[in-house]
């Protein structure tokens, strides 16, 4: 979670610390100057298990693939809303309480028009829309924040100062570079970035090719079209109390974390652009048949187990999936119609969301198609 679950070490650097950072930098007294914060995209993936040494190269001078570019035109859809119930009772409430789930997905379509009809639908009437996304206190005086933004650009750096070439295995740095001529052929700046970050930029650049985004912001758009309507945006609160200890935790991520999840993510880019073509397109046009079909890629839990060897952002990730369950179980407790949104492989897989909120007694009636 914090930032669709803070799966990748550069989310908790670019989505939470670096942002919050950066605007008390450019708020500081006259004298205080900070430069402006890389943009780079965080990887929502998987872990693929194949070891460092064995993984296969690809040729370092192919074109990019002949994959296609992402293009959905027109208003699409999205995916229908799985409909969940707490039934009346004579110990409960005389009238079925439902929650209806919207399922998420990045990256999507970059220039896609999305008309969430489905969804403005079920937030006619509804009392409280709850994003998956929390809403983040970072705790810090705007000067503790200055210095924090410093220490969060420095943490984008290899901690031993090393080149990429040096600080990666061969095998691993062959492959890197083989991706980088396709994708991001000029860009210097890669190598002096510590391995997790390189890859994760280079996947940024990968889904640019592809013309596909991290940012479309679908919760956003939900939490504006909720406030349209007089519903209440509920985000889970949660509280960093003490960011300089979470950035000094995850900067000195584990090597073996770290390059464990620089070969998932670059197993990603050399296997799963097609099939993250397909889920994307398949999102835009509601087609949950041809998403369930389609594997989600384990990249999300490596780069998740990595960041969570750091004790403090690991309960942070736990906190952020707990209040969110805790607060749609507790809105379908107390109110007539409730919305809210998930990613949508956590709908779909065995022992997600679903299925959770079935063991915790409700009725979870997924989609039919049409």
């Amino acid at each position: 979670m914090l930032a669709a679950l803070l799966p990748a070490f550069l989310a908790a650097l670019t989505l939470t610390v670096l942002p919050v950072a950066a605007k008390a930098a450019a708020d500081a007294p006259a004298g205080v100057q900070a430069a402006t914060a890389p943009t780079v995209a965080s990887p929502l993936a998987s872990p693929l298990a194949s070891p460092l040494a064995e993984a296969p190269l690809p040729p370092p001078t192919d074109p990019v693939p002949d994959l296609g570019e992402v293009e959905v035109t027109g208003e699409q859809p999205g995916p229908a809303l799985w409909k969940v119930t707490l039934p009346a009772s004579a110990n409960g409430p005389a009238q079925p309480h439902v929650l209806w789930l919207f399922g998420t997905l990045r990256p999507l379509p970059r220039k896609m028009e999305w008309r969430p009809t489905a969804v403005e639908r079920a937030l006619t009437g509804a009392e409280v829309y709850i994003p998956y996304q929390p809403d983040i206190d970072v705790k810090a005086g705007p000067f503790a924040l200055v210095g924090l933004f410093f220490s969060a650009r420095s943490a984008l750096k290899d901690p031993d100062g090393q080149p990429l070439r040096e600080s990666l295995p061969a095998p691993l740095y062959a492959r890197f570079t083989a991706l980088k001529a396709r994708y991001a052929p000029r860009d210097a700046g890669m190598e002096k970035r510590r391995p997790a970050i390189a890859a994760i930029e280079l996947y940024g650049e990968a889904l640019d090719a592809m013309k596909l985004s991290q940012r479309v912001d679908v919760e956003g758009l939900v939490a504006r079209q909720a406030r349209k309507r007089g519903v209440k945006v509920r985000p889970v609160k949660m509280e960093m109390s003490d960011p300089k200890a979470v950035l000094a935790e995850l900067s000195a991520l584990p090597r073996a974390a770290e390059l464990a999840c620089v070969e998932a993510t670059l197993a990603r880019l050399e296997t799963d652009l097609g099939p993250m073509r397909a889920r994307a397109e398949a999102w835009a046009q509601g087609d949950l048949a041809a998403l369930a079909r389609l594997p989600f890629p384990a990249q999300e839990t490596t780069c998740g187990d990595a960041v969570a060897t750091s004790p403090r952002f690991k309960a942070l990730l736990q906190q952020a999936r707990a209040g969110w369950l805790e607060a749609v179980t507790q809105a379908l407790r107390q109110n007539r119609t409730s919305v809210a949104t998930v990613p949508i492989q956590s709908l779909l897989r065995p022992g997600g969301v679903a299925d959770q909120l079935a063991a915790r007694g409700f009725l979870v009636e997924a989609p039919t198609p049409d």
